[in-house]
């Protein structure tokens, strides 16, 4: 199946839009000052939940832009889902890119808080579009998610597998997908930085917690643009001992999930190796050479005025962090082979061939009775 089998007539497309249109826009009331928050992060990475906060933030009063919002709307998507096509988004993208631009566009034009919930892989997408907003009078806000890409994969299986078991379909984001996201976001955090493409940037980690601020003041960053640094720090720090126990756990109910739904066989076989492969990186994550330059780069960056305060605490706290999860690790690891030692014993025990016992009394003759110098010979 190809996206061009799937692609609407111009007049269904727009059939369909005057519905879009219709939903997005009902009850909201236009700014005076509107604003734009455009949110980043490869599929899994918690970008629903800031997209969720931003609307908040706006009193529900803003229009959402999210193409996997639009998907629905396509007279196909609904049976391919159903028929469990895993790329059914991509299939039917083509008329939901367009809404999600449409809407956005009409939005601009209404002066509407909008909520522009994608990737942000593409640079010079986002750039083009907040150049439109600004010259419309709004001020444009970027909010992305730092998540590295073993936590990510897991929670594309993680949701899919929920909706599968809650609905009996599931939206799933190929490899092919979240890595193009994954890859081109820090490019992007550094460009749009460097370019003034926005007023105001935010990071957050998978917790929700900001981890970096920047704002532009009379068009100067108030601190040293370092966005993409930021990111990559939080991406390839070493994962905490919990971090790493919630993967190894997660994984094993995914994996329960799909026998309990008798997932294909070779779908149960793949999904079993992944998630074995990503415990086992996990590991090791941020351990190796590169996450070290990344430490030297932000212990550089602390000499830089603008930015002590800023990296001097992530710092600090992910190197008491490194000691502390290379403590507990130890203590697990003599756990462990402690527990190993004990069940090897238990299998010996198992094998030895068991002593015969006597035969019962019986009935009437009473066992004779044991000295005391007996008893403290046992």
């Amino acid at each position: 199946m190809k996206p061009e089998d799937f692609k609407l007539s111009q007049s269904e497309h727009d059939k369909q839009f005057a519905k879009i249109r219709s939903d997005a826009f009902a009850g909201l009331t236009p700014e005076t000052r509107p604003r734009a928050i455009f949110t980043g992060g490869q599929p899994g990475s918690g970008k629903s939940m800031i997209a969720a906060q931003a609307m908040k933030d706006f009193g529900y009063n803003a229009v959402r832009v999210d193409a996997d919002e639009l998907r629905p709307y396509h007279k196909d998507y609904e049976r391919l889902m159903v028929q469990g096509v895993k790329n059914a988004p991509d299939l039917v993208h083509n008329d939901a890119g367009r809404w999600a631009a449409s809407l956005t566009q009409e939005a601009m034009q209404q002066r509407y808080n909008l909520v522009i919930d994608g990737t942000m892989r593409d640079p010079q997408a986002i750039a083009t579009v907040a150049s439109r907003l600004r010259e419309a009078g709004y001020t444009v806000e970027g909010r992305v998610m730092a998540v590295n890409d073993l936590v990510s994969t897991f929670h594309i299986h993680k949701r899919y597998e929920n909706q599968m078991q809650a609905q009996g379909v599931g939206r799933f984001s190929t490899k092919e997908q979240h890595d193009r996201a994954f890859s081109g976001l820090p490019t992007s955090l550094e460009l749009l930085e460097r370019n003034k493409s926005l007023d105001k940037l935010t990071l957050f980690n998978r917790d929700g917690a900001a981890i970096y601020r920047n704002e532009l003041d009379r068009d100067r960053w108030i601190e040293t643009p370092a966005a993409r640094q930021a990111l990559e720090i939080e991406r390839n720090r070493e994962m905490t001992l919990d971090e790493k126990r919630d993967l190894a756990t997660g994984w094993g109910g995914v994996v329960k999930q799909m026998k309990e739904r008798a997932a294909p066989a070779d779908e149960l076989a793949s999904t079993t190796k992944l998630a074995t492969d990503e415990v086992r990186k996990s590991a090791s994550h941020g351990r190796g050479r590169g996450y070290e330059k990344l430490f030297a780069s932000a212990e550089q960056m602390r000499k830089q005025p603008a930015l002590v305060g800023k990296f001097a605490t992530l710092v600090a706290s992910q190197e008491g962090a490194k000691r502390a999860q290379l403590e507990g690790v130890q203590q697990a690891i003599a756990k462990m082979g402690d527990r190993l030692a004990a069940r090897k014993q238990e299998a010996i025990s198992d094998a030895a061939p068991k002593p015969k016992l006597p035969p019962p009394a019986k009935p009437g003759v009473v066992a004779p009775k044991r000295s005391k110098d007996a008893d403290k010979d046992r």
